[in-house]
């Protein structure tokens, strides 16, 4: 298999596509778009356990029964769990956006940045994505200050 230095740099892969691969992976057939569907919604049922376990783990403690070494340890714990439960939130939100405008929108797919087509395997990994990797990676340099 040929490997592409552009394309591996910025999906970090341990075994590279071919160039007819990479031609290929943009274009979404109606199997592909079923697959990424069905992935979407795998993803959002865990996310849903996962909230849900979060959210017991964030639910408030008895902290004075506890001495002060484990009231921080419960304390950081929370903190932990508490941006984790935003992170998971969040990306659900996205997740249900993806999923509504899969098989209806017209511009699913494509950068919301460019226009151009999101590579398949970029949107089997983040099928939230509305951003090519080289618009991402630009607009998270410029929100790094870079």
């Amino acid at each position: 298999m040929a490997s592409s230095p552009a394309y591996a740099k910025f999906h970090k892969l341990k075994t590279y596509p071919s160039a007819e691969d990479i031609a290929g992976m943009s274009l979404m057939s109606d199997t592909d778009t079923e697959r990424l569907r069905e992935k979407i919604i795998q993803e959002i049922q865990r996310l849903k356990l996962d909230i849900q376990r979060l959210v017991e783990l964030t639910s408030p403690e008895a902290l004075e029964d506890l001495d002060e070494v484990s009231r921080m340890d419960a304390i950081v714990s929370k903190s932990v769990h508490d941006a984790s439960l935003g992170l998971a939130r969040r990306r659900l939100g996205k997740l249900e956006y993806a999923l509504k405008r899969i098989g209806s929108d017209p511009e699913f797919g494509y950068c919301a940045e460019c226009g151009e087509k999101i590579p398949l395997v970029r949107l089997m990994s983040m099928p939230e994505a509305l951003y090519c990797v080289e618009c991402a990676s630009g607009a998270a340099g410029e929100r790094n200050g870079r």
